[in-house]
């Protein structure tokens, strides 16, 4: 299996699986990260944002469990993915530290 890039898109992550989907549709909820946004509109950008390579307003890793972060500083949207799909996509409260926060807590590299 290839590695996901920590900078470079990952052209080949999949959707989030309909677990998953389960689990995160509290952040289509009123007054959550994404309010009135469809589950199928959910899914597909959560999906498109991971495949994004880092640039921009956008900054990434690679954490130590292989997965790939991605945080866009102007919209504030947050996603976690691995090769096998999106883990997550919300706009965590705390923005930026909370990227600067989890890529500790995941050994994030910014290199591939």
């Amino acid at each position: 299996m290839n590695k996901l890039s920590a900078m470079g898109e990952n052209p080949m992550i999949p959707e989030m699986t309909k677990k998953a989907q389960k689990n995160h549709g509290k952040h289509l909820r009123p007054g959550k990260s994404f309010s009135g946004m469809t589950m199928k509109d959910y899914v597909q950008n959560g999906r498109d944002f991971a495949r994004s390579a880092v640039g921009d307003d956008i900054v990434g890793y690679r954490g130590t469990d292989g997965s790939i972060v991605r945080f866009n500083k102007a919209t504030g949207e947050w996603v976690k993915a691995y090769a096998t799909g999106v883990a997550t996509y919300m706009k965590p409260m705390r923005g930026n530290q909370y990227y600067i926060d989890k890529m500790k807590d995941d050994g994030g590299v910014t290199h591939d």
